[in-house]
């Protein structure tokens, strides 16, 4: 019995050692997550990045500027970055503005490895393909709100009011 336990714990140990040297080495690797601002000139891109252990902050890119960063994912696979982000539509005078996992591992480490580009676009955010941000899919769309009533709403108070004042 005293080999057993002996054998077990040697077992253990090794795994523990394993573990270690997977989450502090570059045997795992970084993973570099880049956001570019691809929606149209004039337009920033305001965004929140977080985990469930990291809040990256607030941030704003410009038409043409990216943002970086990188980390090493857990050894589970269970690694989960999502962004909350905004941009004023000035042509449709309508605040864009959606929430979407920019990382996540059990997915994205088969499509984009360790190099994952997102772009966002006027229709939505984009990932890349296995590092070639010339091979893209869309990961994200934009939710547009439409209010078909808020234009006739609009234009039946304006007739109201010029009906009351034409009474008076």
């Amino acid at each position: 019995m005293q080999a057993y336990s002996n054998g077990f714990a040697r077992v253990f140990k090794c795994l523990l050692v394993l573990v270690a040297l997977c989450e502090c080495s570059s045997v795992y690797g970084k993973v570099h997550v880049r956001l570019r601002n691809e929606i149209r000139p004039g337009v920033g891109l305001n965004f929140r990045v977080q985990s469930g252990d990291d809040d990256l902050g607030y941030h704003t890119i410009s038409y043409g500027e990216e943002y970086e960063f990188k980390f090493t994912a857990n050894l589970l696979g269970t690694t989960l970055f999502f962004c909350s982000a905004n941009w004023w539509d000035s042509s449709a005078k309508v605040r864009i503005q959606g929430s979407f996992d920019i990382y996540k591992n059990s997915k994205d480490r088969h499509i984009c490895w360790e190099n994952c580009t997102r772009l966002a676009r006027p229709d939505g955010v984009y990932g890349n393909y296995y590092g070639d941000v010339a091979d893209l899919y869309m990961m994200y769309e934009w939710p547009r709100q439409i209010y078909p009533n808020q234009q006739n709403q609009t234009i039946a108070s304006k007739k109201f009011v010029a009906l009351k004042g034409s009474i008076n």
